[in-house]
This record gives structure tokens, C-alpha cells and sequence, in this order.
């Protein structure tokens, strides 16, 4: 259940980040009418984030969130050992061990997964929509894996990312921890690249999610 959410997610939210906020709001509603059991959650109320300084756009109306995210250059980026700026709709399959979910398939859009659910890849018209990883996946940035960041860490190495964390959280992601009550800390951080973003989410100063979209810049 919680992989289809998060597909629903996906599909709505991410494949059009550039919408209005306005927009946001009517995608977050019908998100909200289409997972009848996904509750509201007032995000800041029932979780705290693991840095203890606010971010910057807290009472800022004028803050382009954007200027303060950092890119990364996807051709330092790594797969379970494929170049990712490589793998395309043809051969995701195959470079990264997935198979195809028929249950989720439509005529649109293809769903891959691995057998353990590391990785899950949204095709969308014959295009990578998403690829998102679980901390057990082998991703890697300059050679080293993206999950063995710490909070500390990415702050120190991504501060503008850091400084404007938590400003879109993850519907699903908040969703899902709100029901498990060791969940203390949850936050939710971004980095931009040639073809789209990275969306990080942390559980407890954990990285335990990152979620590749696609975006044409």
C-alpha cells in the first residue's frame, strides 16, 4: 500500500515541479481524494527535524527556495554500478535487475521493481519519470554511497539544501511515519541536477529514501 502512494505521489506531485503553489495545493486534494486512508497530517506539530536550527523560509515570503538548492553533476552519479545518466527506458530493466509489476502497469505507464524493493522505476510514455532508492541500494555519488551521509554530513557539504529543508514534505512519506511512534525526527531535503531532482528523506537524522524525478529544466 505504502509503494502505491508513493507512486501516486510521484505521478502527481513530482513529474510537475513547476506548478504554482496554488496548483500544489488542488494536486495535495485530489492526492488526498484518491488514498482515502491517507490522513492529514500538521506536519510541524507531530514531528521535529533533526537539525536544530529553523530553516531560512520559516516567515519569509520573498525567499526563492530554488536559489539555495545545490546541483550535483549526474555523470559523477552511480546505480548499482551503471553510470546513471546511461540508463534509459530501454535498459533499466536489465542494467538494474528489475521487473517489470504488472499489478501497477497501465498502457502509459510501466512500473519496475526490484524483488526486494530497493529500487522502484516509473516509466512514463517510454520516459524515466522516477527512480526511487532504499537505503540498501547502491548509489553513489563521486564513489561514495549516498546513504552512508550523515545528517551533519549533508549539511556540511549541502548547506544551502540544509538551510531550506522540510519546505515541500513528502505527502506519503508523512503520512506513512506518522503511524510508527519511534518516528521522532522526519525531514525532507533536495538536490538539482541536469535532468531532474533528488529528493532526500530522513528519518530520525537517517537517510533512508532517495527519489530521483525527472525534470525538463
Amino acid at each position: 500500500m505504502r509503494v502505491l502512494k508513493l507512486l501516486v505521489f510521484i505521478f502527481l506531485i513530482s513529474c510537475s515541479p513547476q506548478q504554482s503553489e496554488d496548483q500544489e495545493k488542488a494536486v495535495a486534494e485530489e492526492i488526498l481524494a484518491v488514498n482515502n486512508d491517507l490522513e492529514t497530517i500538521n506536519f510541524s506539530d507531530r514531528f521535529e527535524s533533526e537539525g536544530k536550527d529553523s530553516p531560512i523560509w520559516v516567515d519569509r515570503q520573498d525567499l526563492n527556495i530554488e536559489d539555495y538548492i545545490e546541483s550535483v553533476d549526474t555523470k559523477y552519479l552511480t546505480i548499482e554500478g551503471k553510470q546513471f545518466d546511461e540508463v534509459n527506458s530501454e535498459n533499466i530493466a536489465k542494467d538494474l535487475n528489475l521487473e517489470i509489476d504488472e499489478n501497477l502497469t497501465s498502457d502509459n505507464i510501466k512500473i519496475f521493481k526490484s524483488k526486494d524493493e530497493k529500487i522502484v522505476a516509473v516509466i512514463q510514455e517510454g520516459k524515466i519519470t522516477s527512480i526511487d532508492t532504499r537505503k540498501d541500494a547502491d548509489l553513489k555519488l563521486n564513489g561514495k554511497n549516498i546513504f552512508e551521509l550523515t545528517f551533519k554530513s549533508y549539511k556540511d557539504k549541502f548547506s544551502g539544501s540544509y538551510k531550506v529543508r522540510n519546505f515541500k514534505p513528502n505527502i506519503s512519506n508523512v503520512s506513512y511515519y506518522n503511524k510508527i511512534d519511534s518516528v521522532r525526527t522526519l525531514d525532507f531535503t533536495e538536490l538539482h541536477s541536469q535532468t531532474g531532482k533528488l529528493n532526500f528523506t530522513w528519518v530520525n537524522g537517517y537517510l533512508i529514501e532517495v527519489c530521483y524525478t525527472n525534470v525538463e529544466w
